[in-house]
């Protein structure tokens, strides 16, 4: 420990010192337990959560049917500087809260990937005729479909992702709001009551439309005959056709333990 003393007097017992740190931490002499401090979400001096709601929905990826905790401070080893649960990582109740439920909001609606949960957002509203995603995670995973249905809802897709791309290529993509967005991308899943945080990423709307172009043009196979193009071989079929273990008892259960880790 290092101090210092500043004309024989301790910092440590200046009232001014005192009073710069309980300002700085969000204390003062009404409020001697630490309830309120500066929240890492908003920067405001605030009541701090103990606590934040459960996240549901991933019960299918490893969590429990009554929720998982997306920040838990239970144990010693999560503590330090005398500071007690959630007063490591502050986060104001109605803040914190607040992302728990918009990310149960999203897990209802996410489809499940190998072991994990692909949840997505856009910083800005998106029609669902741009939502790229949507479009193609609804051909893969809605079993409600037709194989004839999904053929000529890709058909669309397709020709939406091409006349996004034709649009960046001509230099004329100022008039396509959409790809002036910002996409997220976050896949969880869970494990002993806690959220699992796979993978993280954000990127520009347009990088996606040439990412996903770029897919369906280097996976492109011509039929049998030569005279046109073969259908395209969808994520799950991907996936299954490159497992160690293809004839596994749960075949699903066998995807997340050997792909949850790399998506």
């Amino acid at each position: 420990m290092v101090s210092f003393t500043v004309d024989g007097r301790s910092i440590h017992d200046d009232p001014r010192t005192i009073a710069y740190w309980q300002k700085h931490r969000g204390l003062d002499e009404d409020d001697p337990d630490g309830k309120k401090g500066l929240c890492f979400i908003t920067g405001e001096t605030t009541t701090l959560a103990k606590t934040l709601h459960k996240t549901v929905g991933l019960a299918s990826v490893g969590g429990i049917s009554s929720g998982d905790v997306l920040a838990s401070f239970d144990k010693g080893a999560f503590r330090s500087y005398g500071l007690d649960k959630s007063e490591m990582a502050p986060m104001g109740e109605k803040a914190g809260n607040m992302i728990v439920d918009v990310l149960n909001t999203l897990i209802q609606d996410a489809p499940q990937i190998a072991g994990t949960k692909f949840i997505h957002w856009y910083k800005d509203s998106m029609t669902s005729e741009d939502d790229i995603f949507n479009t193609f995670m609804d051909i893969t995973f809605n079993s409600e479909m037709t194989d004839e249905e999904k053929a000529e809802k890709e058909r669309d897709a397709m020709a939406r992702v091409q006349s996004l791309f034709d649009s960046i290529t001509d230099g004329q993509d100022s008039g396509v709001e959409a790809l002036n967005n910002v996409y997220h991308i976050l896949i969880l899943s869970a494990y002993s009551g806690r959220v699992v945080i796979r993978r993280y990423e954000e990127g520009s709307y347009r990088d996606l439309v040439k990412a996903i172009h770029s897919w369906y043009e280097d996976t492109t196979v011509v039929d049998v005959m030569g005279t046109g193009e073969s259908k395209h071989y969808k994520l799950l079929a991907m996936l299954m056709g490159i497992m160690e273990q293809p004839k596994a008892s749960k075949l699903y259960d066998q995807m997340g333990k050997e792909f949850a880790g790399v998506l």
